[in-house]
């Protein structure tokens, strides 16, 4: 039996533990710096790689805290990218990256992220507190399961930079709530908070702020016990969209500066 406590590892910015049959990813700060980061992802493409291969192990929990995922962060990446921000209003225009390198290695290391979780035989879920804007709305939405607080909102921040959606959200997100609500939620922008997240099936439940982390853990692993056969068996069945997914990312590929 492989020893699974190598699975475990402590950095500045984020760590891992395991509890039981589950490994918990923890995000502590600088979600943008990092998740952009080509060292960052030598670390984090081989261990969920290892995740992968332990039979111990039936799933992954992301969990993230406060103002990791918020806008904050976002403006504060963004500008670095752009170098300069022109200010109308609410919103703002990019007049062009120029750290083009900077956002061309954000969308496609997001995407090898999105790509390593929908491939996974493990089941995968996203704990989430406060907001969480495009690009990693995306990607909790690759995910199987989702959790938040009701301070947990869902912001749609792309408009305010005149920017595509990134983290595949077009792609995901009319999957669960349907073309029509997603094109408007694409192209006005805004939050969607977590009571309307959970009315529309984005979020699988909303746990209070003074017992999430225990509760979304307790309620993870109850799920995770079921037979590793069955997760795997019933994950290939619903993500069978691979096809799809490569041409929706052959068309996003041309609007990597835009």
């Amino acid at each position: 039996m492989k020893n699974v406590t190598s699975l475990e590892f402590t950095r500045e910015n984020f760590e891992t533990r395991l509890d039981g049959e589950v490994v918990i990813f923890h995000i502590k700060k600088n979600a943008f710096s990092n998740f952009t980061d080509l060292e960052v992802r030598d670390v984090i493409i081989p261990w969920l790689e290892a995740v992968d291969n332990y039979d111990q192990i039936k799933g992954v929990l992301f969990l993230n805290d406060y103002g990791v995922f918020g806008e904050k962060e976002y403006h504060t990446f963004i500008e670095g990218m752009a170098g300069k921000l022109e200010k109308s209003g609410d919103h703002f225009k990019v007049p062009r990256f120029e750290k083009s390198e900077i956002r061309a290695i954000e969308i496609n290391l997001i995407v090898t992220y999105i790509k390593k979780i929908l491939g996974m035989r493990k089941l995968i879920a996203f704990a989430m507190q406060g907001d969480v804007v495009t690009p990693y709305f995306g990607v909790s939405l690759a995910a199987d399961l989702r959790y938040g607080t009701p301070k947990t909102n869902f912001a749609l921040s792309h408009i305010k930079y005149g920017l595509h959606p990134t983290g595949a959200l077009p792609f995901f997100l009319p999957r669960y709530i349907g073309i029509g609500r997603s094109v408007e939620y694409l192209l006005k922008g805004g939050k969607i908070d977590s009571a309307e997240s959970l009315n529309l099936g984005i979020l699988n439940k909303v746990i209070p702020d003074d017992v999430f982390r225990d509760e979304v853990i307790r309620e993870f692993k109850s799920i995770c016990k079921l037979d590793l056969g069955v997760i795997k068996s019933t994950k290939e069945l619903i993500y069978s969209f691979q096809m799809q997914f490569d041409k929706f990312l052959e068309k996003e590929s041309h609007f990597i500066y835009h």
